[in-house]
C-alpha cells in the first residue's frame, strides 16, 4: 500500500497542472468568490403604501435605513409578477395605523421576519420620527460564506475528476495492467489513488478554512470545525463517486461533460445556489436525492440547531453512498482487469 501511495503521488505530480489545479487555483477561486459574493446580500422589497396617516412613510424610512434593503416602487398589479420573476423578494402592502400585509413566495424567511420586526418597532414608538432597528448586528461585521456555498460545493464535489482522469489514462495506455502484473491488487491500487486525491483536496479545504478564520468570515455556526468536517466528507464522496466513474467510462473527456452537465444542475436543485425553501416543490423533491443537498442540508441543520446531531442522517447518506460507489468501483475494476 505504501508503495502504491508513493507511486500515485508521483503520477499526480507528473500530471500537467495537477498541483496548480488542485490547490492554488481552487483556493484563489474560492476565496475570491467568497469575498465577492459576500457583498451580494442586497434584497429588493416592493412597498405599496395605501396609508394616509403617515405611518407608511415612517415604515418605509425605517426599512430604507436597514443595510442590504432596497425599496422598489412598483404598481400593485405588477408586484406579484415581479416577485415570481425573481426581481423582488417580498411585497409589503402598508395600511393606516401601521398595519401591513407581507407577501412572499415562502413564509418564515429571514427577510420577512426582519421586515415584521421593523414594522413592530415603528408601531411601538409612534411618537419618534427616527426609528433605529438593528438586525443581526454581529453578523453584519463579517463576511458571510453562504452565498459562495454553491461554487464551493460544486468545486469540492467534482475535485476528484482529476483522479478519475488519471485512472482512465493509466488503463488506456496499459500502465494499469503493468501495475497489476507487479503484484499490486485492485484494492491497493484504487485506495492509493483515492487517498492521495482525498489528502490533496483536504489540504485545499484546510487552507481555505484557515483563510476564512483569519479573515473572520461568518460560518453561521459556533463550532466552525463542523464546516471543515463536512467539506472533508464531501471530498470523500467525490473520491468514491469518481472512482466509480473511472471504472465505467472509456474516455477522459466524458468527465468534463458529467461535471458540467450533471453536477451543476444538481447543485442548482440542492439549495446551495438558491434558498431551498423558495424552490418549487418538485425541485425540492428532486433535491432530496442530490449529494450537494446532503452537504448543504447538513450545514443548514448545524447552523439552525448549533449541533451536528441533526446533520447525522445527511452525513450517513454521504458516507454510505461513498462506500457503495467505491465498492462498485472495486468490483468493476477487478472484473475488467484482464480486459485492458
Amino acid at each position: 500500500m505504501i508503495n502504491i501511495i508513493k507511486h500515485s503521488w508521483l503520477m499526480f505530480k507528473k500530471s500537467p497542472g495537477y498541483i496548480h489545479s488542485m490547490t492554488t487555483m481552487p483556493i484563489f477561486m474560492l476565496l475570491f468568490a467568497t469575498v465577492l459574493l459576500a457583498y451580494s446580500n442586497n434584497h429588493n422589497i416592493a412597498v405599496i403604501d395605501h396609508s394616509n396617516d403617515g405611518t407608511g412613510e415612517r415604515i418605509q424610512q425605517a426599512l430604507s435605513d436597514v443595510e442590504g434593503f432596497t425599496l422598489v416602487k412598483t404598481p400593485e398589479e405588477e408586484a406579484v409578477k415581479k416577485m415570481m420573476a425573481g426581481n423582488i423578494e417580498l411585497v409589503a402592502v402598508l395600511q393606516n395605523q401601521g398595519k401591513a400585509n407581507l407577501i412572499s413566495l415562502s413564509t418564515g424567511t429571514e427577510i420577512e421576519q426582519t421586515v415584521k420586526t421593523i414594522i413592530q418597532a415603528v408601531n411601538a414608538a409612534p411618537g419618534q420620527d427616527d426609528i433605529q432597528v438593528e438586525i443581526n448586528a454581529v453578523k453584519k461585521k463579517t463576511l458571510n460564506i453562504s452565498n459562495a456555498m454553491g461554487i464551493m460545493l460544486f468545486k469540492f464535489i467534482t475535485a476528484a475528476s482529476t483522479m478519475a482522469g488519471l485512472l482512465i489514462h493509466e488503463r488506456n495506455n496499459g500502465m494499469r495492467g503493468r501495475i497489476f502484473l507487479s503484484g499490486i491488487n485492485t484494492f491497493s491500487y484504487l485506495s492509493g489513488k483515492a487517498l492521495i486525491s482525498i489528502a490533496t483536496m483536504t489540504f485545499t479545504a484546510l487552507v481555505y478554512y484557515i483563510f476564512c478564520l483569519l479573515f473572520r468570515f461568518d460560518f453561521g455556526m459556533n463550532h466552525t470545525i463542523y464546516f471543515f468536517l463536512l467539506i472533508v466528507i464531501a471530498n470523500i464522496f467525490s473520491a468514491g463517486f469518481f472512482a466509480l466513474l473511472s471504472s465505467l467510462l472509456k474516455d477522459e473527456g466524458a468527465l468534463w461533460s458529467i461535471s458540467t452537465f450533471i453536477f451543476f444542475p444538481m447543485a442548482i436543485m440542492s439549495g446551495a445556489l438558491f434558498p431551498y425553501q423558495s424552490m418549487p416543490s418538485w425541485m425540492q423533491k428532486v433535491g432530496n436525492f442530490v449529494p450537494q443537498r446532503w452537504v448543504s442540508g447538513s450545514i443548514e441543520a448545524i447552523q439552525k440547531y448549533d449541533s451536528i446531531v441533526p446533520a447525522l442522517p445527511y452525513i450517513g447518506l454521504l458516507l454510505g453512498t461513498s462506500v457503495l460507489c467505491y465498492g462498485l468501483a472495486l468490483f468493476n475494476t477487478s472484473r475488467k482487469r484482464g480486459a485492458f
